[in-house]
């Protein structure tokens, strides 16, 4: 009797491997500064987890979006402005962040969302998000 069991190879046939998970895909942030400030301001975003790990930081052209891909998840968006220290000309700026603002937002696997920051010359920043995509 044992040995028909070991030569069945036990109830139900052959033993079946789970199927492979598959990456998620990632989500895509774009992000657009309307910069009223001014030449001698430079316009940041950061992205952060909600407990404050930086996961990104870029700065934001004056003309032009800057495309992030990221896993989908929870995120804490901020945007702020630093000036030039000194001679702009040199790259030199300044180590105070200024005119912040800030949103949280989550991201659905293969999501497209549309930041747009508007960076004041003065006061915090404004940050509009559209998640649906269509910018």
């Amino acid at each position: 009797m044992l040995a028909l069991v070991a030569a069945v190879g036990g109830c139900g046939g052959p033993a079946v491997s789970p199927p492979p998970r598959l990456p998620l895909r990632p989500a895509v942030v774009f992000a657009h500064a309307h910069n009223l400030a001014g030449p001698s301001v430079t316009a940041f975003i950061r992205i952060e987890t909600p407990g404050g790990q930086r996961v990104r930081e870029e700065v934001l052209p004056r003309i032009g979006d800057v495309q992030l891909s990221l896993p989908p998840g929870r995120y804490r968006l901020s945007s702020y402005r630093r000036t030039c220290a000194g001679s702009c000309s040199a790259g030199r700026l300044s180590a105070t962040e200024q005119g912040s603002c800030a949103r949280l937002i989550v991201l659905a696997p293969g999501q497209t969302v549309f930041v747009h920051v508007l960076v004041a010359p003065a006061g915090p920043c404004g940050m509009l998000i559209d998640p649906s995509g269509a910018g």
